[in-house]
């Protein structure tokens, strides 16, 4: 009888490894499948070449005062950065400087996306000379000479 209930011990211990190899194997393959499917974060090397050749533009700036805001239209190129933040940097004629965020983790703006051509409607408190449209802290991209909006 003991040697049976020795056979019985072994069999049990070789099932409980197995069972938890198989469990560690999935779990590392499930991390993998995880983070390649999420795009490319900003790493200093990678903001350096955004400032090279930046995917995203200003491509039209107009001051509404009607509104009181500024309308800043950008087009981001296809490209596989994920943006979590677009922050600008208003110098306004009575020499005042304001600034706006657009942040992933708030509900209230979207963030533009890849291929994708999104106008912002910035709250100004006066009329803006230049804006200054900073991308995830790293890439920045410079608007003058600000016009009415028709």
């Amino acid at each position: 009888m003991e040697n049976n209930k020795r056979g019985v011990s072994e069999t049990v211990s070789v099932v409980l490894i197995s069972l938890i190899a198989i469990s560690l194997v999935a779990i590392i393959f499930m991390y993998i499948i995880e983070f390649s499917a999420k795009p490319l974060q900003f790493s200093p090397q990678m903001c350096i070449e955004m400032q090279g050749s930046p995917s995203t533009s200003i491509e039209s700036s107009c001051y509404n005062h009607f509104t009181g805001d500024l309308e800043l239209t950008l087009s981001r190129g296809i490209d596989q950065y994920e943006l979590t933040s677009v922050k600008a940097s208003t110098h306004l004629e009575t020499g005042r400087s304001e600034s706006w965020v657009c942040e992933d983790s708030c509900g209230t703006c979207k963030i533009i996306q890849s291929g994708e051509k999104k106008t912002y409607y910035i709250p100004v408190s006066g009329k803006p000379e230049r804006a200054v449209i900073t991308i995830n802290d790293c890439v920045e991209l410079t608007e003058s000479a600000i016009q009415e909006c028709n």
